[in-house]
């Protein structure tokens, strides 16, 4: 009897200590035209999982194909030429396990679009590029990237061919869900010890 009593309770302690997810999978959408020109964009979204280094805003890509409908980033020193050295960098807290950009006037400087698993430092989960031609008036890209744990992006032109920009908008996330332990099985062990 005994024997049954001990196998019942750690079936129910398996059973008790599965992970419960929290409701975050809906995805986040910034189009950043809640914010004036010429803001420095750092912890202006924090609330929603996201904060931002070298970024800037600016509406001078307003009429553009793919912004919606006003407000773009561009870099904070190197305005609308940010290369893969010195990208406008995204932090997530929590990791997201899905992100997307639009890359505005991309033209065949392109745009490069890595993701990271840590926020300093890490490893490469992903890398997307896109490039348009001459100087990619009209020309926009989404690009996406979808793997756990990413926690950084970096994003940029892919290079320098000629002397042309590029803004960003229209970002998309979907934070990771936290996990917590149910640990309901602790008044079982003390029971058993009674």
């Amino acid at each position: 009897m005994k024997k049954y009593l001990f196998l019942s309770f750690f079936l129910s302690l398996a059973i008790n200590a599965v992970a419960v997810e929290t409701d975050l999978d809906d995805v986040v959408a910034i189009n950043f035209d809640d914010l004036d020109i010429n803001i420095t964009v750092d912890d202006h979204y924090s609330n929603l999982g996201v904060t931002f280094i070298n970024a800037l805003t600016d509406g001078r890509m307003q009429d553009s194909p793919g912004v919606s409908p006003d407000i773009t980033l561009y870099h904070t020193v190197a305005d609308y030429m940010p290369q893969p050295y010195n990208p406008i960098i995204m932090i997530f807290e929590p990791p997201v396990s899905f992100v997307s950009l639009t890359g505005i006037d991309v033209g065949i400087n392109g745009f490069l679009f890595t993701a990271y698993d840590a926020q300093i430092g890490g490893n490469v989960l992903g890398v997307k590029e896109a490039a348009g031609s001459g100087g990619g008036d009209g020309e926009f890209f989404t690009l996406a990237i979808g793997k756990s744990g990413i926690q950084r992006v970096e994003f940029s032109q892919a290079k320098a061919i000629r002397t042309d920009g590029i803004g960003f908008d229209n970002l998309k996330f979907i934070p990771e869900p936290k996990v917590e332990s149910k640990l309901s099985f602790m008044p079982a062990i003390y029971s058993l010890l009674l």
